[in-house]
C-alpha cells in the first residue's frame, strides 16, 4: 500500500466574493468531517487568502493559485511567497494550464515557482497536462515527460523535507464536464510515478516522498472509482469545490 500523502485541494480560480465566501463556509463547516491523513484545502484569490484561513478555523490548509519566485523587487501584480507566508499560506498551485496557456508560463518559469515555494516550506502543486490536439495525437506521454521533468527540475534535492505535489490535468477535461476514464487516468498516473521513482532513487530520497494527483472535471460521480486506484493520491478539483455540499461529498467518498 502506498505512503504517499493524500490530497483533496478546490481550486477556486477567479470566483466568489467575500460575502460568498462567507456563506461557503456557513455550509462547509457544518459537515465538514476530517480524516486522518487526508490533506483538504482551497486555493482561493489572494485578496481572500485571510478571509479563508478565518473561516476555515484552520481546519483545512490554505492555499494560493500562484506564486513568484523571487522575494521582493521590481514585479508589479506578482506575490512573492514571503508575502504568502504573511498569510500562513500552506501550498501554491504552479503551473496551471490556464497559467501556461494564457500567461505563457513556460516549465522553466513553473520550476523557479515551485522551487521558491518549497524555499519558504509552501507545497508546490505543479500541474502538467496535454491539450486536446496532443491527446487525439497520441503525445500524451511525450508532453507529460517534457513538462514533469523540466517543471520538477531543481525541486528535489538531498535531505529536503518538504516535497511538490505533481497533478495531472488533462487540458481537455477542465471545466468541460469531460473527465479521462480510469484506465486513461491509471495509465499516466503509473507513468509520473515511474519517472520520479526514478529521480528520488537518484537523489537518495524516499519513493513515496512526492504525490501525483488527479484533476480534470472530478465530481462525486467519478471520485470514488478513482481514489480506488493505487496510483491516485488524491485530486485537484475545480468547479465541484465551489460547492460545499459537493466538495463535502467528495471528501466523504474518497479514501
Amino acid at each position: 500500500m502506498s505512503l504517499r500523502k493524500k490530497f483533496i485541494l478546490g481550486n477556486w480560480k477567479m470566483n466568489l466574493t467575500s460575502e460568498e465566501i462567507q456563506r461557503f463556509f456557513s455550509d462547509f463547516n457544518e459537515s465538514y468531517n476530517p480524516k486522518d491523513k487526508l490533506n483538504v484545502g482551497i486555493a482561493s484569490s489572494y485578496p481572500y487568502l485571510e478571509l479563508v484561513k478565518k473561516l476555515s478555523m484552520d481546519l483545512i490548509l490554505t492555499g494560493s493559485q500562484n506564486i513568484h519566485f523571487e522575494n521582493s523587487g521590481a514585479f508589479t501584480g506578482e506575490v512573492s511567497p514571503l508575502m504568502l507566508k504573511d498569510f500562513g499560506t500552506s501550498f501554491s498551485i504552479v503551473g496551471h494550464s490556464e497559467r501556461r496557456q494564457y500567461f505563457g508560463e513556460t516549465s522553466t518559469v513553473v520550476s523557479k515557482r515551485a522551487r521558491a515555494a518549497l524555499n519558504h516550506n509552501i507545497i508546490p502543486i505543479i500541474c502538467i497536462g496535454e491539450s486536446r490536439a496532443e491527446f487525439e495525437a497520441g503525445t500524451t506521454f511525450k508532453i507529460i515527460e517534457e513538462q514533469l521533468i523540466e517543471s520538477i527540475n531543481n525541486c528535489l534535492f538531498e535531505g529536503q523535507k518538504i516535497f511538490p505535489v505533481i497533478a495531472y490535468e488533462p487540458v481537455w477535461a477542465i471545466g468541460t464536464g469531460l473527465s479521462a476514464n480510469k484506465e486513461q487516468v491509471d495509465a499516466v498516473h503509473l507513468f509520473i510515478l515511474d519517472k520520479l521513482t526514478n529521480l528520488l532513487t537518484n537523489l537518495k530520497l524516499s519513493t513515496d516522498s512526492v504525490s501525483v494527483i488527479y484533476g480534470g472535471s472530478v465530481n462525486t460521480k467519478n471520485c470514488g472509482e478513482l481514489t480506488r486506484l493505487e496510483s491516485v493520491d488524491g485530486f485537484l478539483i475545480g468547479g465541484s469545490s465551489l460547492k460545499p455540499v459537493e466538495l463535502n461529498e467528495i471528501i466523504e467518498l474518497s479514501f
